[in-house]
């Protein structure tokens, strides 16, 4: 819940699969008006470049994100809790003698059950590679005309210092998509089947293929996950 000097804005839901409730809600008087000065049209949500703030204000875009991103950063700092487990906490509840050893009766020992052969490891078929800003991707040997069209799944966060690095995607931190700061370029036969917040979906039509990303923030770590 994100509210503004009694406003609430119902478009500023940034808790997706955390499994939590909360609310920034804003009164003194500044920073009220420091928002409804980065508020859209329709005083939904809080954009970091608007008219009003461009004139009132320098530097505003971090102090909004700042704000924006509070009650995540609050939730994330106390879920770094962990939990320890103790199997001997109610030892003293839930307990029975051990049965005299005498009276243990002879067991035949179980068959050894037959060997299983080794299960062949899948080929890999994708090739990641590091580049400057971003990422490639291309085919390996293993990749063969017979396995066209395949169908690939690309999916990129910021890593984080705990926690999965997918699950905690920010749409602030980069977004992919012609509205986006993440550039692809790729061969002939990659087609772009859809392209959303931080994933794409490619269809391989031919080989060999490449596809590059530019535009990731080079002072953060970059998790790629290729299905």
């Amino acid at each position: 819940l994100y509210v503004r000097g009694g406003l609430t804005l119902p478009e500023e839901a940034k808790f997706r699969d955390r499994r939590a409730l909360g609310a920034m809600i804003a009164e003194e008087e500044p920073v009220c008006a420091f928002l409804g000065d980065a508020e859209n049209a329709a005083h939904t949500k809080w954009t970091t470049n608007t008219e009003k703030l461009r004139g009132n204000y320098r530097n505003s875009q971090p102090i909004v994100t700042v704000i924006k991103k509070s009650v995540l950063q609050l939730y994330d700092l106390l879920a770094e809790v962990t939990e320890e487990k103790d199997e001997n906490a109610l030892q003293n509840f839930f307990w029975f003698d051990e049965p005299d050893a005498q009276k243990k009766k002879k067991r035949q020992k179980p068959k050894k059950p037959n060997p299983i052969p080794p299960i062949p490891q899948a080929k890999q078929l994708i090739k990641l590679t590091k580049r400057s800003s971003g990422f490639s991707i291309t085919n390996t040997a293993d990749f063969t005309d017979d396995r066209l069209p395949k169908e690939i799944s690309v999916e990129a966060a910021y890593e984080v210092g705990k926690g999965n690095a997918f699950k905690k995607y920010d749409p602030n931190d980069f977004k992919v998509g012609s509205t986006g700061s993440i550039k692809i370029a790729g061969t002939a036969n990659v087609k772009v089947v859809s392209a959303r917040e931080n994933k794409w979906v490619f269809n391989i039509t031919g080989l060999p293929f490449q596809i590059d990303t530019t535009g990731f923030d080079q002072n953060r770590d970059l998790k790629v996950k290729v299905t």
